[in-house]
């Protein structure tokens, strides 16, 4: 028993380090009023766990938008932070999804994008800047929960494993999704054009989404050559026996009102 509390009690030990770096890091993109999102990790461990030591983790991630890229590494760096990896060419170019810094032996990694490689998606999805901080979470913002699960999926969509705290973090984020959560997330995976990969990931990891999902997503294959079916009108179209026609509205009023849907940046 008292192995288990040593554990415990290294694991909060551990949480509330890394959270010092986390609010250090937030505190600097603050300052210079650089937008941000929690994301995977930092957030799950805040919003999904009744107690965030539990939730396992390798890094803190944040989001932002590619605008805010350059700025939001300059001031880490300014701010104490190491960068390692990559070239911030890269990063700030939107060629690459991610880059690394270090601070007092924790990792953090700024994304714009789910993936590492944006241009492999052969679909779109809400860029950061497109993303609303519909939550607040260890007193930072947040997407929506459909946004997240769309953005964490994806991110493991383009992995060969999951593991198991992946798995249990997919099972508590679709349990936060009710019936408009599940449409809105069936939508824009179609849209990304990763529909089917998606499906697979949810199912693996045993996020028990409703049959109408599984059926939407598993009818957006991705082809080479097939690109122009993976945009607003190919999700549309596979949505088309869910009777809430108002969501698909609203899309094309954000398209006709000039609202960029562009891929993540």
């Amino acid at each position: 028993m008292q192995g288990n509390g040593n554990e415990r009690l290294r694991r909060e030990a551990i949480w509330a380090a890394r959270k010092e770096i986390l609010n250090r890091a937030c505190t600097r993109l603050l300052q210079f009023d650089v937008p941000f999102f929690l994301w995977k990790g930092v957030d799950f461990a805040f919003s999904l766990y009744e107690d965030p030591a539990e939730r396992f983790m390798s890094d803190i991630d944040l989001l932002v938008h590619e605008n805010y890229a350059g700025m939001a590494s300059s001031l880490l760096v300014s701010g104490g932070f190491r960068r390692y990896s990559p070239g911030s060419g890269l990063f700030t170019s939107g060629i690459i999804g991610e880059t690394k810094f270090s601070a007092g032996g924790f990792l953090l990694e700024l994304h714009t994008h789910p993936l590492y490689h944006p241009s492999v998606l052969p679909g779109r999805i809400p860029p950061v800047s497109m993303l609303t901080p519909e939550r607040k979470t260890g007193g930072y913002p947040a997407p929506g929960w459909a946004e997240t699960a769309l953005y964490t999926l994806i991110n493991h969509a383009d992995s060969t494993e999951i593991s198991a705290w992946q798995e249990r973090d997919i099972q508590l984020l679709s349990a936060k999704l009710d019936d408009a959560g599940w449409e809105k997330l069936a939508f824009l995976s179609v849209r990304s054009g990763w529909g089917e990969r998606i499906a697979s990931v949810l199912l693996k990891s045993g996020g028990d989404p409703p049959e109408k999902v599984v059926d939407v997503l598993n009818a957006n294959r991705y082809k080479r050559g097939t690109r122009s079916e993976n945009g607003t009108l190919a999700a549309l179209k596979n949505m088309g026996g869910w009777q809430k026609a108002a969501f698909g509205a609203a899309v094309f009023y954000r398209a006709l009102t000039g609202r960029k849907p562009g891929r993540e940046g």
